[in-house]
């Protein structure tokens, strides 16, 4: 298909190297709240009347570099409308710590069975498949520890992918993280690249600073707008055409 065409020529675009990666199974595990400091239940606000969480399955179901997806979300009442929202999609669920994330992660991970997982917020509604892809990509071929696009922020926040093994993650929690590791669940390995291969995959546009994540109300009006601008079904916009809605709505000045 035409989707499926422009997604493969994205990919490209990120990857620096095409060589056939090793085919390991590699699932998407989103982690997802409702108690969120700055804007409360924004995982399921609605826009343009699908779930802001919505927004994100939509793209990873067209994403066919993952074997699967789960939602780690967490035991607290809140999020009994999470888990509710996952059963009625047919994903995969599973609840854990509130804020020990990288436990949540990790467990999620076990439950599961997955030995691979690439770790993505939800509050990421405009993630670009093909970004994953690339990752996804890198980390099969090259084996790294971990495959990143954060360690040097050059994508858009709201871009972010880290792929990495379910045993990583499980070392470092026996061997003692601290609290902000726990809840930012990467940062220990960021913290001590001497010990791990960290692939760091960039983004030629240099757009680190860009905000495409939803973390604030004034977020969630610009991604309205963006996709509004570009039209259902909104998962078939990539990257590129995001960002030249951002720029043509003066996104950067309501930063």
């Amino acid at each position: 298909s035409c989707a499926t065409a422009n997604l493969q020529s994205r990919v490209t675009r990120f990857s620096v190297q095409q060589v056939m990666p090793v085919k390991i199974p590699v699932h998407a595990i989103v982690h997802a709240r409702m108690s969120s400091g700055r804007l409360p239940g924004k995982v399921l606000r609605m826009v343009q009347g699908i779930p802001l969480l919505g927004h994100l399955v939509d793209r990873l179901e067209h994403c066919d570099s993952i074997d699967g997806l789960v939602i780690a979300t967490s035991c607290d009442p809140l999020d009994d409308a999470i888990s509710d929202y996952a059963a009625r999609r047919g994903i995969r669920c599973f609840r854990g710590s509130l804020d020990d994330v990288a436990g949540r992660v990790v467990d999620a991970a076990m439950h599961h069975g997955i030995e691979h997982l690439v770790r993505l917020s939800g509050d990421s509604p405009m993630l670009d498949p093909a970004v994953v892809s690339a990752a996804v990509d890198v980390y099969r071929r090259e084996r790294p520890d971990l495959a990143t696009n954060v360690q040097q922020r050059t994508f858009p926040k709201g871009q972010s992918v880290e792929i990495l093994p379910r045993k990583l993650l499980e070392d470092a929690r026996r061997g003692g993280l601290t609290a902000s590791d726990r809840e930012h669940v990467t940062t220990h390995f960021y913290r001590h690249p001497d010990k791990y291969t960290i692939r760091n995959i960039t983004y030629p546009g240099l757009r680190g600073e860009t905000q495409l994540s939803v973390d604030t109300e004034a977020d969630l009006v610009r991604f309205e707008r963006i996709i509004s601008r570009l039209g259902a079904p909104y998962w078939r916009h990539g990257l590129e055409d995001i960002l030249a809605a951002f720029d043509e709505i003066g996104g950067a000045d309501e930063q």
